[in-house]
């Protein structure tokens, strides 16, 4: 960490989800259409940033997402277009505080909504 995030995937219907550590992106959930979710890789529970009209993706096609988990800022971006920037995220905090920390994780790509993901290329890249 830090750490960028690249997925090259399609649905063929709703939301493509992105974990890293207890963190999560979602994009385009079946029931809060064009909606960004973004829950901290620090946080415990279910408490996600909504951002309106961030996370829309067309569908049977492929996206390039990219998820950038920084030490300063945390971005968003799809198709290069960038979606969500934030220097103010509670794992930025907990790092600040525990520089010896280190945060590590499998990366996972799945969907909420009965959907397919259909995933071309996954790469995890340290900055």
């Amino acid at each position: 960490m830090p750490l960028t995030i690249g997925l090259r995937a399609k649905t063929n219907g709703t939301d493509i989800d992105i974990g890293y550590a207890r963190g999560t992106i979602l994009l385009d959930h079946k029931h809060f259409r064009k909606q960004l979710f973004i829950a901290d890789i620090t946080e415990t529970g279910d408490e996600y940033r909504v951002h309106k009209n961030c996370g829309i993706i067309p569908v049977d096609e492929f996206v390039e997402i990219e998820w950038m988990i920084g030490k300063e800022i945390m971005a968003v971006k799809v198709n290069g277009e960038l979606r969500y920037a934030d220097s103010d995220c509670k794992y930025m905090k907990v790092l600040m505080e525990n520089p010896e920390l280190e945060i590590t994780s499998p990366v996972m790509v799945y969907t909420m909504c009965g959907a397919t993901v259909t995933v071309e290329s996954l790469r995890v890249t340290e900055l």
